[in-house]
C-alpha cells in the first residue's frame, strides 16, 4: 500500500510541476487504468468507430507501384451506419464487414497496411507491406479470364525442374535493357513460318564447332558495306548453274601454282600489259601485234610447211591467216568504253550513301552521342535532367523532330505571361486555430 500511495503522490507532483490540471492521469489524456481508451481521436466525440459512421475509409496498401501501370480500381465511398461492423484493435488491427447498399465489401487488414480487401465490384486486393511467401505443395492453376501485367522493380529468378512450354497466340515482344545471355546445353530448333528479321547495331560473332549447313531455296542477297575476308585452310568448291558475274574497281588478284581457264569461247582482253612467260605455249589461228626475237624466222618455216602465219609475217603476199571482221584492236580508248559503259564492265558499288540506312538502326549520330536508340519521352526526360545534356544541339533538335520535345522547348520566355505575383511577403491574418483545443487560453491562428 505504500508502494502505491508513493507512486500516485509522484503521478500528482509530475502533474503539478508541469502546470497541468489533471492529477492522477495518464500525461497522454487517457482517463482509464490501461492509458489505452479511448483514444486521442475520440476524446469528447462519440466512440463508434469514424469507419463505421463513414467519416473514414479504411484500405489496405496498394503503394509501390509501377507508374505505367494503372490499377484501375474504382473510388470506395463511405459506409452508412449503421451497416459497417468494425473492429479495431489496441496496435490498429482492423477488421470490416460492410453492408452498405451499393458499397459492400470487406476487409482484413494488418496495422502496417498488409491485408486482403474484396470490393464491391467483387475485386479482390492482396498486399503485403513486407514479403510474400507461397507454398503450394501440390499442383497449381492460375486463370486470367482478362488481360494481366506483373512487375518484379528487383530481380526475377524462375526456376523449373520440369519442362517449361509457352504457347502464345498472338504477338510475342521480348525487350532486355541490359545483356541477354542463353545457354542451350541440349540441340536448339527453330521454325520461322514467314519472314525472320535481326538488327544489330553493333557486331556480330558466329563460332561453329561443327559442320554448317545453309540451303536457301530462294535468292540470296548479302550487301556489304565494308571489306570482307574469307579465309579457308581446306578446299573451296564454286559451283554455279547460270552466269557468274565479278568485277572490281580497282585490282582483281588471282594466283595459284596450277591454274585452269576453260572456255569454247574466250575473251581475254586488255590495252596494255602482259601474256605469256618462259615456258607458255600459245596455239591460235589469229595474232594481231607484234612478235620479236625469231619469230620472223618462225613465220617463214610455217610458210614453207603450209601453216597459217601469224600476224602476216611471211614473204609479201603469203599472208594467209583467218580474218575476223569482229576482232579489233583493244586499244586503250576500246578499253575505256568496254570497262565502263558494256554490260561486261565494272559495277560500281556504293552502300548506303550518307550513312542513311546505318543511321536508322544506330541513332548515335542523330542523337549526338546520347544513345544509339530511339527513347521514349520519360527517358528523353532523364537525359535532360544532365545539364551538359541541355546543350546538346544535335539531340534536342531530333527530340523536337520527333515530337518528343515541345518546339517551344528552346525558347528562354514563356509565349505567354499571364497576372505576376510578387515575391514580397503579404500579411494575412489566420482563421485555423492550432494547439491544443481543449486549453481555450493559448489559442494560435494561421
Amino acid at each position: 500500500m505504500a508502494n502505491s500511495i508513493t507512486n500516485v503522490s509522484s503521478t500528482v507532483e509530475t502533474s503539478l510541476e508541469t502546470g497541468g490540471i489533471t492529477a492522477g492521469v495518464s500525461k497522454n489524456g487517457f482517463d482509464n487504468s490501461s492509458a489505452l481508451f479511448p483514444k486521442k481521436a475520440y476524446i469528447n466525440t462519440p466512440t463508434t468507430n469514424f469507419a463505421a459512421t463513414g467519416l473514414k475509409i479504411n484500405k489496405v496498401s496498394t503503394g509501390g507501384g509501377y507508374k505505367n501501370i494503372s490499377l484501375d480500381l474504382k473510388t470506395v465511398g463511405g459506409s452508412v451506419y449503421p451497416y459497417n461492423q468494425v473492429k479495431e484493435t489496441v496496435s490498429g488491427h482492423i477488421t470490416e464487414i460492410d453492408d452498405t447498399p451499393g458499397a459492400e465489401r470487406m476487409m482484413f487488414r494488418h496495422r502496417t497496411g498488409s491485408g486482403v480487401e474484396m470490393r464491391a465490384d467483387g475485386t479482390v486486393i492482396i498486399s503485403s507491406t513486407n514479403n510474400t511467401v507461397r507454398v503450394t505443395c501440390c499442383d497449381e492453376k492460375v486463370i486470367v479470364d482478362g488481360d494481366g501485367e506483373l512487375v518484379y522493380n528487383g530481380n526475377l529468378t524462375l526456376q523449373v525442374a520440369g519442362d517449361f512450354d509457352v504457347v502464345v497466340g498472338g504477338n510475342y515482344n521480348v525487350t532486355v535493357g541490359g545483356n541477354k545471355n542463353d545457354e542451350v546445353r541440349g540441340s536448339h530448333k527453330q521454325q520461322i513460318r514467314k519472314t525472320q528479321k535481326t538488327i544489330v547495331t553493333e557486331h556480330q560473332s558466329n563460332f561453329v564447332g561443327g559442320t554448317q549447313t545453309e540451303t536457301i531455296l530462294g535468292d540470296a542477297n548479302k550487301i556489304i558495306k565494308g571489306n570482307v575476308k574469307q579465309i579457308v585452310e581446306g578446299g573451296f568448291d564454286f559451283y554455279s548453274g547460270d552466269d557468274i558475274t565479278m568485277t572490281a574497281e580497282d585490282t582483281i588478284v588471282m594466283s595459284a601454282d596450277n591454274t585452269n581457264i576453260a572456255a569454247n569461247d574466250m575473251t581475254v582482253i586488255g590495252a596494255t600489259g602482259t601474256i605469256g612467260g618462259a615456258g607458255i605455249t600459245h596455239y591460235g589461228n589469229t595474232f594481231h601485234g607484234t612478235l620479236n626475237g625469231k619469230a620472223d624466222e618462225a613465220a617463214l618455216a610455217d610458210v614453207a610447211s603450209g601453216a597459217y602465219v601469224a600476224g602476216g609475217l611471211g614473204s609479201p603476199g603469203s599472208p594467209s591467216y583467218p580474218s575476223h571482221s569482229s576482232t579489233v584492236q583493244a586499244t586503250s580508248g576500246i578499253m575505256n568504253d568496254y570497262l565502263h559503259n558494256s554490260s561486261f564492265g565494272i559495277r560500281e558499288v556504293d552502300v548506303d550513301p550518307g550513312n542513311s540506312l546505318k543511321n536508322t538502326i544506330d541513332r548515335s549520330e542523330d542523337y549526338g552521342g546520347l544513345s544509339n536508340r530511339e527513347l521514349t519521352v520519360s527517358e528523353v526526360r532523364s537525359k535532360l535532367r544532365d545539364k551538359n545534356n541541355l546543350n546538346n544541339e544535335q539531340f534536342i533538335g531530333a527530340m523536337i523532330s520527333e515530337g518528343k520535345l515541345n518546339p517551344t522547348y528552346v525558347q528562354m520566355a514563356p509565349s505567354k505571361v499571364g497576372r505576376v505575383k510578387g515575391i514580397d511577403p503579404t500579411p494575412r491574418r489566420g482563421i485555423n486555430p492550432l494547439g491544443n483545443r481543449g486549453d481555450i487560453t493559448k489559442r494560435y491562428t494561421t
